[in-house]
């Protein structure tokens, strides 16, 4: 079988393509750039070989994150804790611009047939009931988000939901008799 090995400790990760800073200076996310091989752009070199073999060319970004990003923590989650998840917050800013960031780098800088994303998420609910995806559990100490962003949208969301309930008479709904 060989000698294997693990690139474990070489390894980075990141952004396989070139990274256009105006498509992201609405986020403090912006140094994501896999080092690994310098300046190669996987989909300058990709496209073009693609189109001659009639293959379309389709993005795919995940909603995977490495703590060693820039500013990453100014995006995260927030557990019940206080503490930070490794996951980043959907309400938050800089991971929302981030995340339209990206999309138009792609769709405006590359001849591209369309844009994927990964993201194997469950809700809070799950989370506080110890639901895992590949196990492993954790109950109400993995349950997010507890962030600025997330606390304001549930208050503005609590605060619609009371005004509606007192102004709207509840209505009662038939039920059928057995």
């Amino acid at each position: 079988m060989g000698n294997r090995s693990t690139d474990t400790a070489t390894f980075k990760g990141g952004s396989y393509t070139r990274v256009r800073p105006q498509y992201y200076k609405d986020t403090v996310i912006q140094q994501f750039r896999a080092p690994d091989f310098g300046d190669y752009d996987v989909l300058e070199a990709v496209i073009p070989e693609a189109r001659k073999r009639g293959m379309k060319t389709i993005c795919w970004f995940e909603d995977v994150w490495n703590n060693s990003v820039p500013n990453i923590a100014q995006a995260q989650e927030k557990r019940f804790d206080g503490s930070n998840a490794t996951t980043l917050c959907f309400n938050n800013p800089n991971y929302h611009n981030w995340l339209l960031g990206a999309v138009e780098d792609y769709a405006r800088s590359y001849e591209i047939d369309g844009i994927m994303w990964g993201s194997e998420r469950q809700g809070a609910f799950s989370n506080a009931l110890g639901a895992s995806h590949g196990g492993g559990g954790g109950g109400v100490a993995r349950t997010t988000c507890f962030c600025q962003f997330c606390e304001r949208s549930m208050c503005d969301d609590t605060f619609l939901l009371r005004r509606l309930a007192s102004t709207t008479p509840m209505q009662r709904v038939p039920t059928k008799s057995a």
